[in-house]
């Protein structure tokens, strides 16, 4: 046996189709390989798949549990362990497991065993399983729709029954040991089944039964010996003579009795030719009566016979017709096309003659333009180049602006400010002069030590406004630098953008002395006349294709006219052979019956020479 292909679809882990092809790359060549993964990845379910469409069986089913266990199925209904339906998928509504293979016979076959829910659906009751077996490569069923039937073919195929495949073909987890502690008679039984050396077996024990009667002979001569007492020289002489006349009497009516024996053979074989004689005339009879009432219809066979390897032929006749006529009808609406291509070819080549001068002339105008187009680009380039050096020093300009209003306003604030502080301390000084020998006062130096605190406060205010006043002066300094820098660039951008916007006036007039959409229509009307010049070329070519095909088929045609005549011809040949072979017939039948004759009176002759026994 030898596996070449393992499949399935839906069986306990596996889920969806699965397939192992060994004949092809790259196990076709791999020698010794391995089945590996991890725990649940469906290595078991592989061999479970090879072991149900073989045997309906697998060797996981055998540790299931007790037969009396019952597992829960969908809508109530319940299972055994042992059970091969149990291994569909949990979730699957159909499965199947399917194995080729080359039987010990020399052909492959095709096992497959299926299960299915009723209705095909996930909630429905499991039926019953099916097991086909079918030759390969025709398909041809073997062993009915019997489940039994189909199990045994499989068996007589493979040669080993489930017991014996399991521990020898296939292994199962943790019986790897199973052949080894088998005993010796299993064990040597498996071997000779596995090797086919089962004919030395019979050949051993036959000799060992001859053996054994031969022993047996011996024994019962050793024992007749053993009673027999030694005689005298003479009476051993006299025996040794009476036994050798004695031998020489049985050789004699030995040699009787095989003639005697080949003479009842042949007694017996005479009786029965006779007796198949007697049944094949009786036969013959019937054949001959069935020959002569069927006579018409073989006559009528035998035409149809003769004519049957032309009839391939009148087939292809009538399609050789049919693509003759498709043909034609396609060589005139072909020529038809040509006519009008030819024409739109004619005024294609006109127009594209004065378009191709245009395009050439307008090709002439661009090109003497397109310095000034470039240099056009080249200053749109640098317009976007500088604007947004532009707009950043607007930016600054602006931003300059604000800050030196800010400056100025807070400039103004300070001057205020200041001012106050002045006309106050100034107010203090007076009012000190006024009021200077005004010692009596001196009791109220808290005050005056608060307004020189506010007066040296106003004198810090002063310093850091002057600090501020400084930085503001530089800031606006800073600004006001920008802003020239920032308005000479503006006036060199705008110089470049007003010479920049003349060039490009001067290029759009320019540009606008060409009418480039009707040049474009143009262009546009020339290539789709060179796609109709390119079709018009296709068409010719597919033309001159046909033209080539309706000549081959032409031939073809011819060939088979003169196979039909040639076959005409041949069928006549044997109509008019048909009187003489019946002659010969006829002749044949006469043949025999003399033939039959002669035995008759030979038999009669032969009877009376027979003898007793």
């Amino acid at each position: 046996m030898k596996i070449l292909a393992i499949r399935g679809k839906n069986l306990a882990s596996l889920a969806g189709e699965f397939e192992i092809p060994f004949q092809q790359e790259p196990l076709a060549s791999a020698g010794l390989f391995a089945i590996s993964g991890p725990t649940g990845a469906g290595k078991s379910t592989l061999l479970d798949a090879l072991c149900l469409a073989l045997y309906d069986d697998t060797p996981r089913l055998l540790k299931a549990g007790s037969t009396g266990t019952k597992l829960p199925d969908v809508a109530g209904e319940t299972v055994t362990p042992q059970d091969t339906r149990t291994l569909l998928r949990r979730g699957a509504a159909d499965g199947y497991a399917e194995v080729d293979f080359v039987g010990n016979d020399g052909v492959a076959y095709r096992a497959r065993w299926s299960v299915r829910r009723s209705r095909v659906k996930i909630h429905g009751k499991l039926q019953a399983v099916e097991m086909t077996f079918k030759s390969l490569p025709d398909l041809q069923p073997i062993g009915g729709i019997n489940k039994g039937e189909v199990k045994a073919e499989i068996a007589q195929r493979i040669g080993l029954s489930f017991e014996q495949f399991t521990r020898s073909v296939l292994l199962a987890q943790n019986e790897f040991s199973a052949f080894l502690k088998a005993e010796d008679n299993e064990r040597g039984e498996l071997l000779e089944t596995l090797t086919g050396i089962i004919i030395y077996t019979t050949i051993s024990r036959r000799a060992y039964e001859r053996a054994k009667v031969e022993h047996a002979s011996l024994a019962r001569l050793n024992d007749r010996l053993a009673d027999q007492k030694p005689l005298s020289q003479e009476a051993r002489a006299q025996l040794d003579q009476d036994s050798k006349q004695a031998n020489e009497v049985q050789e004699a009516l030995e040699l009787r009795k095989k003639n005697l024996d080949e003479h009842l053979r042949w007694h017996d074989a005479l009786g029965k030719a006779q007796q198949s004689e007697q049944l094949a005339q009786e036969e013959w009879v019937k054949l001959l009566a069935a020959q002569q009432a069927a006579a018409p219809r073989q006559e009528v066979f035998c035409r149809i016979e003769s004519v049957q390897e032309a009839r391939h032929l009148l087939g292809d006749c009538e399609r050789i017709k049919a693509d003759m006529a498709r043909s034609q009808l396609a060589i005139s609406n072909s020529e038809a096309d040509l006519g009008q291509a030819t024409l739109a070819l004619q005024a294609a080549n006109e127009s594209h003659e004065i378009f191709r001068q245009e395009l050439h002339d307008a090709e002439q105008r661009q090109a003497a333009a397109a310095p000034d187009l470039d240099q056009a680009k080249a200053l749109d380039t640098q317009l976007e180049t500088l604007m947004p050096h532009q707009r950043q020093a607007s930016q600054m300009q602006d931003e300059a602006r604000a800050a030196e209003t800010i400056a100025q306003q807070a400039l103004q604030d300070s001057d205020q400010q200041r001012t106050l502080a002045q006309e106050e301390q100034k107010e203090t000084d007076d009012w000190l002069k006024q009021h200077a020998n005004l010692k009596a006062l001196a009791e109220g130096w808290p005050r005056w030590d608060t307004l020189f605190k506010q007066a040296s406060q106003h004198a810090q205010d002063q310093a850091q406004f002057n600090v501020e006043l400084s930085t503001a002066q530089k800031s606006e300094a800073r600004l006001v630098n920008a802003e020239v820098a920032a308005n000479d660039e503006l006036g060199v951008t705008v110089q470049a953008m007003i010479l920049a916007e003349t060039k490009r006036l001067a290029l759009q007039k320019k540009l606008d002395g060409f009418d480039i959409p009707a040049r474009l229509v143009r262009k546009q009307t020339t290539e789709l006349r060179r796609d109709l010049l390119v079709s018009a070329e296709q068409q010719w070519r597919d033309l001159a294709d046909n033209l080539s095909e309706q000549l081959r088929l032409n031939g073809e045609a011819q060939q088979l006219q003169d196979a039909i005549r040639q076959a005409g011809s041949a069928l006549s040949l044997l109509q008019d052979r048909i009187p003489s072979a019946n002659a010969e017939l006829a002749q044949a039948e006469r043949s025999l019956k003399i033939a039959e004759a002669a035995c008759a009176k030979e038999v009669e002759s032969l009877r009376a020479t027979l003898e007793e026994n």
